[in-house]
């Protein structure tokens, strides 16, 4: 009898061994299979060109949970939905002085999990989950890690490649094809932040080659290649959403010291990708109007009618010039079109047909409050030839075309014109 009860209790032993050894080797080959997913969410990602968004559906995968992965080699995420809670930032300040997942909870008293991602010692990134994670897990999670070390270090080595997408992506949306824009290119601008209904802005940077490179490696180390940016023939051209755009707006308000020679026009803030194009155009001729020197000349007059966008200051947009800039970047621009040709039609093809400056003149004119030999400094003119040019206006516009309701619709419409045109 005791030898039956000792045989039976070493085949309870040998089955508990043999139960362990079975739950240890399927939490070794369970282990195994989320360390692949890992490994193959890099390689999907790299192959398929794609950004940390698309990482981070096969890291989610191997971890069996929701993950958010941030790059912090940059300052701001143009995405907006992945910024940092103060408990997250505070519990990757103690992840960053370890070599494991760190676990806490948030301002609502949920669980959160972080790890610090480095390269050698600099910290490039970040994983962090809304839960606490099991010992294998948190084995899965440092593999993660080193994963998005390897992508972040790659993306850095390949923005040559990524800059040629961008240009590529904006050249299609600046001149899209008949049919409209893509699904595919839709969801290509998501990635950046752009997307189509929500607010988002047209960016112009003008200035020399060497300014704008160190323009676009500033926006580089702020923003990464998350922001939609590329340098087109000899400007900088951005799409950005409204929260970027505030962000680019602090980095360049005010006087332009550091930053001599450039300007970055801005359009008004837009919900459809389709009016790109128009919207462009819009922008280059405000930066070009910026840029000439009849509105540096008179940027100390800015208070009158079209006003003269502020000197030294680097963002200029439609809104920088006066009451009659603020309007035009809320109306429909084709109407005003219409309007400023039915109201000054008669110099504006006598201009276009003799090759006058008839327009700019009668604008010179009205803004300096109707004198002769400011015109002439003003536009680098003999006083007869202002006197001359005067007298044509005349006779194609009336000879009260300079007062009285008369001189104040001309003022708005020449005003709009050199905007516009």
């Amino acid at each position: 009898m005791l030898h039956m009860e000792n045989m039976q209790s070493h085949l309870v032993a040998e089955v508990k061994a043999l139960q362990h050894d079975l739950r240890v080797e399927q939490d070794r080959n369970d282990l195994h299979s989320r360390l692949l997913l890992a490994d193959e969410a890099l390689l999907d990602a790299l192959a398929a060109g794609g950004g940390l968004e698309d990482l981070s559906a096969g890291i989610s995968r191997a971890l069996g949970a929701q993950v958010r992965i941030f790059d912090l080699t940059v300052r701001h995420d143009v995405r907006g939905s992945a910024s940092l809670s103060d408990a997250e930032r505070q519990l990757l300040d103690a992840a960053a002085r370890e070599t494991n997942p760190q676990s806490s909870v948030d301002e609502n008293g949920h669980p959160i999990t972080a790890f610090s991602v480095k390269r050698g010692t600099e910290v490039v990134g970040a994983l962090i989950v809304s839960s606490v994670l099991d010992t294998q897990t948190a084995s899965v999670m440092r593999r993660c890690g080193r994963v998005v070390s390897t992508f972040i270090t790659a993306q850095r080595r390949i923005r040559g490649d990524i800059a040629v997408r961008q240009r590529e992506l904006l050249e299609y949306v600046l001149t899209p094809p008949v049919g409209g824009i893509s699904k595919t290119m839709l969801r290509r601008l998501e990635e950046h932040g752009i997307v189509q209904g929500e607010p988002f802005r047209v960016l112009v940077g003008d200035g020399d080659r060497h300014t704008l490179s160190a323009l676009d490696h500033r926006l580089e180390q702020d923003f990464g290649a998350g922001m939609l940016r590329a340098i087109i023939g000899n400007q900088l051209v951005s799409l950005v959403n409204e929260a970027t755009f505030k962000l680019v707006r602090e980095l360049f308000s005010g006087s332009n010291r550091g930053w001599e020679g450039l300007l970055i026009g801005h359009s008004p803030r837009l919900h459809r990708i389709e009016i790109v194009p128009p919207e462009m155009s819009l922008v280059e001729r405000v930066v070009s109007a910026a840029r000439s020197s009849a509105v540096r000349n008179s940027a100390a007059r800015s208070g009158a009618v079209g006003g003269s966008a502020p000197q030294n200051e680097v963002l200029v947009s439609l809104e920088s010039y006066g009451a009659i800039g603020a309007f035009l970047s809320r109306v429909n621009l084709e109407p005003t079109r219409m309007a400023v040709r039915e109201t000054l039609g008669p110099i504006l093809d006598y201009d276009s047909k003799h090759g006058t400056d008839l327009a700019e003149t009668a604008y010179t004119f009205l803004f300096v409050g109707r004198s002769v030999p400011l015109v002439a400094e003003q536009m680098h003119l003999h006083p007869n030839t202002v006197r001359q040019r005067l007298d044509r206006i005349a006779s194609l516009l009336g000879g009260d075309w300079s007062y009285g309701q008369a001189g104040l619709d001309h003022h708005i419409m020449l005003a709009a014109h050199r905007l516009l045109d």
